[in-house]
């Protein structure tokens, strides 16, 4: 008998011809075409996790920029300038408390091991702020806010005068995160007139 070429048969010819092959006891040729349609099957799994991979990928470039446009929003509002970054993973079985995503972890700021390079670069390292006090004796009178603007301090709707300097600022509430912001404007300007 000549070599049949069960590649170009098509899913159902082969398993036809499968049939055939076994019920006539022809286990040899028999065992050729399964093979046959096992690699047909395994080509069709293949494709199947290509297609669903590729899925994965889109959703998660899409994903992933909207979540870097809202990371960026962040970032220039100021919200983390004494930190390096945020690290973001949700895991959809971990148990979110008070609203908070505990797989959230800022990345802070720390003094890096030295590389012995002798590169005229800054590297990322960014020393902490003085206090409060100490960099408000220098820069405390220099405006802050040019213009009036109005902003959110203790879940309340402020309406900030123009030429309001960074110790009107930073008296205006004693809420952290409104004094935070503050302070890294402060340390700004202060590391400005150093």
């Amino acid at each position: 008998m000549a070599d049949v070429d069960y590649s170009a048969m098509t899913e159902q010819e082969l398993r036809d011809k499968a049939q055939e092959l076994i019920g006539k006891g022809d286990w040899t040729e028999g065992k050729k075409v399964l093979t046959a349609l096992n690699a047909i099957e395994k080509a069709q799994e293949a494709e199947k996790k290509a297609e669903a991979e590729k899925g994965r990928i889109e959703r998660t470039q899409k994903v992933l920029a909207e979540m870097s446009k809202l990371a960026k929003k962040l970032f220039e509002s100021e919200a983390f300038d004494n930190d390096d970054g945020v690290w973001f993973a949700w895991d959809r079985l971990e148990v979110e408390e008070k609203g908070i995503n505990p797989a959230c972890r800022l990345v802070k700021t720390a003094k890096r091991a030295s590389t012995g390079g002798t590169g005229s670069g800054s590297g990322s390292y960014k020393a902490g702020y003085p206090p409060s006090e100490e960099m408000l004796k220098v820069v405390g009178d220099q405006v802050m806010f040019a213009e009036a603007v109005s902003r959110t301090i203790d879940k309340v709707e402020t309406a900030i005068p123009a030429g309001t300097t960074y110790r009107q600022a930073f008296d205006l509430s004693t809420n952290g995160g409104w004094r935070n912001t503050v302070r890294m404007a402060i340390g700004k300007a202060f590391t400005a007139n150093s």
